[in-house]
């Protein structure tokens, strides 16, 4: 029963929360809206600590009203607004921002749980989008016979090499971004990287 959704993705590149979608803002308004400067990593470090739903009117820590400021409310008796954190492998991927209820009905208890089971429902299928598309990038560079393939994933997600590993026949390569012995121990255990990068 609530009138706005907006959704913000991580930009991998910017490392900026963009909108991704939304019932209620407009692309151009969520650009004149959207993160600031150091905004981003202050949500993403509350959320890395806390990766529970908020109630965003309550919270007084400066990046509760970044979020207010990026998702105005619509309707002046349309409840509190409520944020909830899109987390996948231990990471932030974005938020899921809610507000605007008919009748402004305060949200329970039993309405956040419902949100952090969306939230980690859509964190999870985006994962597959991101894993799908990198596939797919792959499989077309397959047509040139590249020597290898460079980083598909960040290190952060090298769990995602097996799948790479087996729907690409490019060989890949990895470890320039590593930086401990620990991280090229599981690669090479694992064994889904067939060039390893020392930098």
């Amino acid at each position: 029963s609530a009138l706005s959704v907006s959704i913000w993705l991580l930009d991998e590149k910017s490392e900026t929360l963009v909108l991704a979608a939304s019932t209620s803002l407009a692309e151009k308004r969520a650009f004149e809206l959207g993160p600031k400067g150091s905004e981003t990593q202050e949500i993403i470090a509350h959320f890395e600590n806390h990766p529970e739903p908020v109630d965003i009117e309550e919270m007084t820590a400066e990046w509760a009203g970044s979020i207010r400021r990026w998702s105005p409310s619509d309707f002046p008796h349309g409840g509190d607004r409520v944020c909830a954190p899109l987390i996948g492998r231990g990471e932030v991927l974005g938020l899921i921002v809610v507000g605007d209820r008919v009748s402004g009905i305060q949200f329970s208890a039993q309405d956040f749980d419902m949100l952090k089971c969306v939230a980690d429902h859509a964190a999870a299928n985006l994962l597959n989008v991101q894993l799908s598309h990198k596939l797919l990038a792959a499989k077309e560079l397959e047509a040139f016979h590249p020597m290898f393939i460079e980083e598909p994933v960040l290190p952060e997600n090298n769990e995602a090499l097996r799948e790479i590993a087996k729907h690409v026949a490019i060989p890949i390569a990895t470890g320039e971004r590593m930086f401990s012995r620990w991280q090229f121990k599981n690669l090479l255990t694992d064994g889904y990287v067939d060039i390893i990068q020392l930098d």
